[in-house]
């Protein structure tokens, strides 16, 4: 996107803007001038690096041939501010001086304080605009991008700018807005007016508005539909709490979504989460997907619940381009019929979720031809332990994530790393051994066991993770092992009776217990952030009414050491999202829970540091009311 809004890539007739920039970077690739990243679990090409000491080459000629300026900490530029085109900005917290730049075309600032952001309402040919991870940003005037008509790529990710200006709709050239993280509730109306827009990113708790299907120029969408906000903190501190919308407009608007999702045939992307409401919505959705010929990555957020799918009635998918499929909230009884090679014939990645999968499922499985990584969830798992064949499925498998599995000699020859959950309680009462078939894997590199002990004697326990070890130290390979217990407090005795009782109970308790736990935790940080921003809004009111060098307006400005911080630990939040959805272990459900605490003291914190320069201004107002309810709040 950003080579495209910089105008490097060049039209060719009969070939998208994409397409065209791939064959670029590929060509690099070729000539051995970039290093191609590609993602570890998919292969899918994520972009390019150079070694460290061309890279100073290059920033070095970029500097000398006016084709870039980039400044970090105390840094200065050598070039004559009028003549700069591409400037970016990192980490600087004081304010600079980059101001008189009538030429310049790309401006980023990234993780940068407000005051070292200049007024970019004077970069009058800019067409890229990049702030993100930038804090403290109230009162920056971000209305005037609007007036910046060259615009081609907005990128104010991590930042809380909490509101577009109404007149976005008259930047006819943009083709990309990235949003997410932002705070932004609602999009403005002018924003369907952008029809060259093809990539937009908005937040979780933005709404979803009901005139997307007249955004036919997307090939990459991220919108979500209130699937998110109890489960990950996303806002800064200074971004109010967002409410969210119910009732019977919600349920229109998803409908709306679902059905006009369909019209966007230029989509190559597509992130979100819905709460599908039946199998009639689901069916629905699939339906829209199974009409974007050109989509790549699929990926399908999981909410509340899961929805039941009757595959009597499934579109049939013949999604040639697919790269990438994700679907967290559709759980399927039985594999369904188009999830095989032939009709995926690029797929590389795949989650899906199962109620009760077999052998042929698994065989169907192994037709996908590309498919590296594979994550199998089973909802209700009947049977105890499957069986791959070596029949020449999973040519191209390296990772894989599912439930136990008996290898056969020849199956999976390339499968590297295994993540897969035992209940050593249940294998152990239907006599099933421990033996997996380990050795049987001629590429196995890694591998990670979830071990569940409950109702499991420490004997069985013991037994489980002896036999799990001697097969990692006897395999050729000697691949690394990581054994995760869980539920060891609710290892039981070994009379069946017993069993039987202390089983049920563990089922009805099952991952509640911490579930729980980050819910309250998130529900206590939202308190604490609104506490924040009502005592920052207090705070720069009374600023006004005193004078400009009063001390306590300088701490107003001042942004502590907490602050960096908290956004750190946001973003660590944010990453960690998708695992414990994906996931019942307690260590990694406990290492989120450490970071919300974490977030929760630092809060604390600065809200009082805040509370006190409140009470300073009032007190030099002579202001004799009590503290603010946000005061109240922080001494609880």
């Amino acid at each position: 996107m950003r080579w495209i809004a910089e105008g490097f890539i060049h039209e060719e007739r009969g070939k998208a803007s994409f397409d065209v920039g791939d064959n670029y970077i590929h060509e690099l690739i070729d000539r051995n001038l970039v290093i191609p990243v590609e993602d570890e679990r998919s292969g899918i090409l994520q972009g390019c690096r150079v070694h460290d000491m061309l890279l100073r080459l290059i920033r070095q000629l970029s500097t000398e041939e006016n084709f870039a300026v980039a400044l970090g900490k105390d840094e200065r530029s050598s070039v004559e501010q009028s003549k700069i085109r591409r400037l970016a900005l990192l980490m600087l917290t004081k304010e600079t001086n980059y101001k008189d730049m009538p030429r310049l075309r790309s401006f980023n600032a990234i993780i940068c304080l407000r005051e070292a952001i200049p007024p970019v309402c004077s970069f009058k040919v800019l067409r890229v605009l990049v702030l993100e991870y930038c804090i403290s940003m109230e009162g920056y005037p971000i209305k005037h991008i609007a007036k910046l008509l060259h615009l081609r790529y907005i990128g104010l990710s991590h930042t809380p700018v909490r509101k577009l200006p109404k007149e976005i709709g008259h930047l006819k050239f943009l083709q990309t807005l990235l949003l997410d993280d932002t705070g932004i509730k609602e999009l403005p109306s002018s924003v369907r007016l952008l029809k060259q827009l093809m990539c937009l990113r908005v937040d979780e708790k933005t709404r979803v508005p009901d005139w997307i299907g007249e955004m036919t120029s997307l090939v990459e969408l991220e919108m979500y539909h209130e699937v998110l906000p109890n489960l990950v903190i996303r806002e800064t501190p200074l971004v109010q709490k967002q409410e969210t919308h119910s009732g019977a407009d919600n349920k229109c608007s998803i409908r709306r979504f679902v059905k006009e999702l369909g019209n966007l045939r230029n989509l190559r992307v597509l992130k979100t989460g819905l709460h599908l409401q039946d199998q009639g919505q689901g069916r629905e959705f699939l339906e829209s997907l199974s009409k974007l010929h050109k989509m790549q990555d699929v990926s399908i957020l999981l909410p509340a619940a899961f929805l039941e799918m009757d595959m009597g009635t499934e579109p049939r998918f013949a999604l040639s381009s697919l790269r990438t499929l994700e679907l967290l909230n559709l759980e399927f009884s039985k594999l369904p019929a188009w999830m095989n090679g032939e009709c995926l014939p690029n797929l590389c990645q795949l989650t899906v979720l199962l109620t009760d999968p077999d052998e042929q499922d698994v065989g169907n499985l192994g037709t996908l031809r590309q498919l590296r990584d594979l994550m199998l969830g089973i909802i209700r798992y009947h049977r105890l332990r499957l069986t791959v064949c070596g029949c020449g499925g999973f040519q191209s498998l390296r990772f894989l994530h599912v439930g136990p599995l008996q290898f056969v000699p020849g199956a999976m020859p390339r499968l590297e790393n295994i993540t897969f959950s035992i209940t050593v309680f249940e294998l152990r009462d239907a006599k099933i051994s421990f033996d997996f078939g380990l050795e049987n894997l001629s590429s196995l590199q890694s591998l990670t066991v979830g071990m569940d002990c409950a109702d499991a004697s420490p004997e069985e326990v013991e037994e489980a993770e002896a036999a799990i070890r001697h097969a990692v130290d006897t395999h050729p390979n000697h691949p690394s092992l990581l054994v995760k217990r869980s539920n060891e407090d609710k290892m039981g005795p070994v009379d069946a009776d017993s069993r039987i009782f202390s089983r049920q109970m563990y089922e009805m308790l099952q991952d509640s217990t911490l579930n729980e736990q980050i819910k309250k935790l998130n529900d206590q940080i939202d308190v604490q952030n609104n506490c924040n921003s009502t005592l920052y809004n207090q705070a720069q009111e009374m600023a006004h009414t005193i004078p400009k060098g009063h001390p306590s307006i300088a701490k107003i400005q001042w942004t502590s050491v907490y602050v960096v911080e908290m956004v750190v630990l946001r973003k660590q939040l944010v990453d960690t999202f998708q695992t414990i959805n994906d996931t019942s272990d307690p260590d990694q459900l406990m290492q989120h829970i450490k970071l919300q605490e974490r977030l929760f003291d630092l809060y604390k914190v600065e809200n009082k540091r805040m509370a006190t320069i409140v009470e300073e201004l009032k007190a030099e107002l002579k202001i004799s009311d009590n503290v603010a309810d946000a005061g109240e709040k922080v001494g609880h």
